[in-house]
């Protein structure tokens, strides 16, 4: 694939209920043998398409070459999250059909290629954006490739003992706002367990210790959050809850927005703002939908990159399903 071939989409999928055991895409034949488990979860040559170039699981494909998710600027991608002193959090599934990561790089690195990222501060605060704002996606500045030094000084004061670090999907900044985006495509928001909050948090895999957000976070909860509602229910928005103490040290002259990002089809859609937002001593939570940035994309024909990034839009799937209340149109 090269930047100009999209990804699989929904006119290219097979109904759902013909795809048992083969590849999804239309017109293929080839057999899939055996679907990864999680008693057997990996890859091979029993659940791979060589026509394809994707891996077969039972709901969802991966491609092998993981860029082929991606629809621009495929290099600048490997150029600073391919390297081996990358920090980002599990690249691994970029080339998923479901890769959240794959979705936010070739939405919001299109509109930044395009000249149109203002859209999305003027439709989170309803206020007109007259400037082209920074993009920092997983905490790296795409003109130069580096973590973010705000992004840095949090971690090495707040969380240097951590394994999981905080990693803003994307970050806005203009000269007076930030905006702090949460994306999802299909996962939930994460949530932890209130003893995490109160006492330990502890590493599923490795079971090694660490200090409860409480201690760890300390000298900034109280500017923040409303404590007491947090510690009053039995689960936590904690990425979330990251986000906003993140905002609070590494922006305080600045208006700060934490959003969530979601699909019009997600299960959260109509629950996460009543959940989230009475935790936050300022009222600056905002939920947008992919949709929404759909909606704000320019009618030029003369940015070829916004025309690919709305047909991606309209044919983009989830689970091989159409994922996106968005009709399609005619190219």
């Amino acid at each position: 694939m090269n930047n100009t071939v999209l990804p699989y989409g929904v006119s290219d999928i097979k109904p759902i209920k013909e795809i048992e055991h083969c590849c999804p895409i239309i017109g293929c034949d080839t057999a899939i043998a055996v679907y990864p488990s999680r008693a057997n979860p990996h890859n091979n040559e029993s659940n791979y398409c060589v026509k394809h170039r994707i891996y077969c699981r039972k709901n969802t494909y991966i491609f092998k070459e993981k860029t082929d998710n991606l629809i621009t600027d495929i290099n600048l991608f490997k150029d600073i999250f391919g390297r081996q002193d990358s920090e980002k959090y599990d690249t691994g599934r970029i080339g998923y059909e479901n890769s959240e990561d794959a979705l936010s790089w070739n939405v919001f690195v299109t509109l930044q290629k395009a000249g149109e990222l203002k859209a999305i501060p003027s439709l989170i605060s309803g206020k007109p954006c007259e400037e082209e704002p920074e993009l920092i996606l997983w905490g790296y500045s795409l003109s130069d490739g580096s973590l973010v030094k705000e992004l840095k000084c949090f971690r090495d004061k707040f969380e240097y003992s951590i394994q999981v670090k905080t990693e803003p999907d994307i970050i806005l900044k203009t000269a007076n706002e930030v905006f702090l985006i949460e994306a999802k495509f299909c996962s939930p928001n994460s949530r932890k367990d209130i003893s995490v909050w109160r006492d330990k948090e502890i590493d599923g895999r490795t079971k090694k210790e660490y200090d409860s957000y409480k201690i760890r976070y300390k000298g900034l909860i109280g500017d923040v959050l409303n404590k007491g509602i947090i510690e009053g229910q039995d689960k936590f928005c904690s990425q979330l809850v990251r986000y906003a103490l993140y905002a609070h040290n590494a922006y305080p002259s600045k208006n700060c927005y934490i959003v969530n990002l979601l699909p019009k089809k997600h299960k959260e859609l109509d629950s996460i703002e009543g959940q989230f937002k009475p935790y936050l001593k300022k009222d600056t939570f905002k939920v947008i939908t992919w949709e929404d940035i759909y909606g704000k994309l320019s009618d030029s024909k003369s940015k070829p990159g916004i025309v690919t990034l709305k047909r991606y839009l309209q044919r983009k799937t989830a689970n091989f399903e159409k994922a996106f209340i968005i009709p399609i149109f005619a190219p």
